[in-house]
């Protein structure tokens, strides 16, 4: 009872903190963040059209990367969180737990342990993704975020040189419910305000992946999609796309975010002299 005490009182300090520090950008005014945040208009933001017209040249196979721990590893808490510009999903683990999920190999040159989930979304279904994949849009993106397990903490991670690690994948409209959104959406009505956030029961990361999946993944040197967009980001986009209802995806649109934001996904940057590294996946 006592944890559980101090967990909240934590949380709400922290909530109120985000409240003070990040209320102050939307994403109705995107193109003039770069005024108070300079690196918004560096030379290597995010996001990106992913064309593999623009892929580097390599001979051979694609290398591998490996997600490891994501099926075997529950973490201790989940935290389900409007932060006020978007809805994350916060992985908190038990003290001394060995097998962190993280991700590794192919070109990566340290190891990403698992820190959040994060969604982007809009007011048209249709285009809610902020990455694209040869022109096309999705209507919801889910980011994976991870740090650089050099770091003790992502806060420590997120302003250094390839600190973060972001794995995203889309959602596209089907017939069927996907479990994994159907165990968050549960909660939203606990989250529907900015500074808002609940428990749900914990289960492995892996609930979103898919084992037997032949997704392909594009590796990139970016940013984070929003101020202070920090260039300290490795992007990994997958090219699997998630099925889901209608109704499923539409559910996102009745989050309230900050200065009454319809949408949460940045325009498009210029790609300038980067490349994308073609990849394989290997799930553990």
């Amino acid at each position: 009872m006592k944890k559980d005490m101090i967990f909240l009182f934590n949380t709400f300090l922290i909530l109120s903190y985000l409240l003070l520090i990040s209320a102050d950008y939307s994403y109705k005014n995107a193109d003039e963040w770069k005024n108070e945040n300079p690196q918004c208009g560096g030379s290597r933001q995010s996001p990106l059209d992913v064309d593999r017209v623009e892929m580097e040249d390599s001979s051979g196979e694609p290398s591998a990367i490996k997600f490891e721990h994501i099926f075997s590893t529950v973490p201790e808490r989940l935290i389900l969180q409007n932060d006020g510009h978007t809805l994350k999903l916060i992985f908190e683990w038990a003290d001394g737990e060995e097998k962190i999920p993280y991700v590794s190999g192919s070109s990566l040159e340290h190891k990403y342990t698992i820190h959040s989930f994060q969604f982007r979304w809009s007011s048209d279904v249709n285009s809610g993704s902020e990455h694209r994949i040869s022109g096309k849009s999705y209507p919801i993106e889910m980011q994976s975020v991870h740090y650089n397990d050099e770091y003790d903490s992502y806060e420590d991670a997120e302003n250094t040189e390839k600190g973060i690690l972001i794995y995203s994948l889309f959602y596209e409209v089907g017939s069927e419910e996907f479990e994994f959104l159907t165990k968050i959406i549960d909660k939203f009505p606990e989250v529907t305000e900015p500074g808002t956030a609940t428990e749900i029961k914990p289960f492995a990361m892996g609930d979103v992946f898919d084992e037997d999946d032949t997704a392909n993944f594009f590796i990139y040197q970016g940013s984070l999609t929003h101020p202070p967009c920090y260039e300290s980001v490795v992007w990994v986009v997958s090219d699997r796309i998630i099925l889901a209802t209608l109704g499923q995806l539409l559910a996102f649109q009745k989050l309230n975010l900050f200065h009454h934001d319809d949408h949460n996904n940045r325009l498009l940057q210029e790609i300038n002299d980067r490349k994308f590294e073609l990849v394989v996946k290997d799930m553990k």
